[in-house]
């Protein structure tokens, strides 16, 4: 399997069907299911699995829907995101030999499953919760297919991502560029050297304030050379299908205004020599929102915050000090002053932490 395989679920309904295969398949489970719960309406999620039969999911269905399901609910109760998990490190064996799921799920149809890897994706719209499982004779999951689905993360949150601009739309939309004209979404298209192959109505406004970001000889043009080169990396990369490690950058303004969010996400078609950049208003707005209540609460600086930012962003202190260009060190330092004023001990902590901020 291609990392950029995935990229057919977007527009590809069957690719869509296939992708719990495609994941079983990279991490050594023998079956794997997708749960997407909307963030606002946490009723019963939309499931997408293999290997599993009809009856099989409407008990489990069922059981998810009354919060009944043990591996699912641990992992959404621990706050631990955009990090896969072996989950007997969470629930160990005795445990869910004893839970609702084995006996009135597994047992009930005669499974022999006993192992299970999972992780929760933040996306824009909503919480992916992966996960892949595998028979009690198989063993347990380990490091090795930790980080194979590690390795997934990005690419999935863009598959769902992808797919989020296009729900709701009507009629067929044979790629995602279709949709740009008539949205109010910022958005820009652009070729691999950054060239501006199109614009939503929002995404020329933006160009058109020429702050920090504009349009300059038909290519998009940035105040900070640095992240131009690294957003055209990824833009590359994205149009080859290849794996991006990173998908999401910002941009300072000379105005001093709030810096630009800007994501990066595939079309989806396997032809296409174009890919969106998304300048998200929406993100803009909520990190404003949580530095205040960051502030307000804990007493945490806007420096402080922007490292809180990235964590729950799934970034890597690493990643965070490259993006805002401060030394490695700084951030570690700005971390430890997050934990204390947090009262948290470990990072997974503070991150689970940071997902509830409102």
């Amino acid at each position: 399997m291609q990392v950029g395989d995935l990229y057919d679920a977007i527009l590809d309904e069957g690719a869509y069907a296939a992708l719990p295969g495609m994941i079983a398949q990279a991490v050594g489970g023998r079956s794997s299911v997708v749960h997407r719960y909307e963030r606002n309406h946490f009723g019963p999620p939309e499931l997408n699995t293999c290997y599993f039969d009809a009856p099989f999911l409407a008990d489990v269905l069922a059981l998810v829907a009354q919060g009944g399901d043990i591996w699912t609910r641990t992992g959404l109760d621990t706050g631990i995101r955009n990090r896969a998990v072996a989950m007997h490190k969470l629930v160990p064996d005795d445990m869910f030999r004893g839970s609702t799921l084995f006996n009135e799920v597994f047992r009930k149809h005669g499974d022999d499953t006993g192992h299970s890897l999972g992780m929760i994706i933040e996306t824009r719209g909503a919480l992916l919760c992966v996960s892949s499982q595998r028979a009690w004779g198989a063993g347990a999951f380990g490091l090795e297919e930790e980080a194979a689905l590690d390795a997934l993360r990005v690419d999935l949150n863009r598959v769902f991502e992808a797919r989020e601009l296009i729900r709701g739309q009507q009629g067929r939309i044979t790629d995602l560029t279709d949709m740009v004209a008539a949205g109010e979404t910022r958005i820009l298209v652009v070729g691999p050297d950054l060239e501006l192959r199109g614009a939503s109505p929002a995404g020329e406004a933006v160009l058109g304030l020429g702050d920090g970001l504009r349009a300059f000889q038909g290519r998009l043009a940035f105040a900070d050379r640095r992240i131009e080169a690294q957003l055209r990396a990824a833009v590359r990369a994205t149009i080859a299908r290849a794996p991006v490690a990173r998908t999401v950058f910002t941009a300072g303004r000379p105005s001093g205004a709030e810096e630009w969010r800007l994501r990066v996400v595939p079309s989806g078609r396997q032809d296409a020599r174009s890919c969106l950049i998304l300048i998200g208003a929406d993100e803009i707005d909520g990190r404003d929102r949580q530095r205040l209540w960051l502030r307000e609460h804990f007493g945490v600086t806007d420096s402080e915050a922007l490292v809180a930012h990235g964590l729950v962003a799934g970034l890597s202190p690493e990643e965070i000090a490259d993006e805002r260009g401060v030394s490695k060190n700084t951030v570690r330092a700005q971390l430890r002053a997050l934990m204390g004023k947090t009262g948290t001990s470990r990072m997974a902590e503070l991150v689970g932490l940071l997902a509830r901020v409102p």
